[in-house]
């Protein structure tokens, strides 16, 4: 659940689809989720305030900061639209260089 779901169920917005997305990335990539807890009030409040994880394997820097942007906190900080997001994704895999 995105920090906002926990906080402000009632003010959810796409971005949350958003950050949902970088979670389901980050696990595709490294194996595992970023906070991981089986306690549900902990995994909460790591959803909420804990810093993601840095990479435990070789993970390019661009996709890295993709993830990193899509699972900020503040869903402001998050893409601003679903075609922000996929200009960055076409750009990353050289579908936005005409490859």
């Amino acid at each position: 659940m995105s920090p906002e779901q926990l906080d402000q169920p009632a003010d959810v917005d796409f971005r949350t689809d958003i950050y949902s997305l970088g979670i389901t990335a980050f696990q595709a990539l490294t194996g595992s989720l970023p906070f991981p807890d089986d306690d549900p009030v902990r995994c909460a409040n790591a959803q909420r305030s804990a810093p993601v994880p840095a990479f435990q394997i070789p993970v390019p820097p661009e996709i890295q900061d993709l993830i990193l942007w899509m699972l900020a906190k503040q869903r402001d900080r998050r893409p601003s639209s679903y075609g922000e997001l996929d200009a960055v994704l076409r750009d990353l895999s050289g579908a936005g260089r005409g490859g």
